[in-house]
């Protein structure tokens, strides 16, 4: 019986971080625009320069 319990406390726990994590704004979206601009340049992908340039930087 302790694995069981064990094993429904992670996979509860589990279910529950996801629910709280939430999901990303999509990109070109006005949060993501902002998010974007907040974290530095240096940590931009190239998906994420991208999306900026097409969605963001003549808003």
């Amino acid at each position: 019986m302790p694995t069981t319990n064990k094993l429904l406390t992670v996979a509860f726990s589990l279910w529950f971080f996801i629910l709280l994590s939430g999901c990303n704004p999509k990109a070109g979206a006005d949060d993501w625009c902002t998010t974007i601009k907040e974290k530095p340049s240096s940590e931009w992908t190239i998906k994420e320069v991208n999306d900026y340039s097409k969605n963001c930087f003549l808003k």
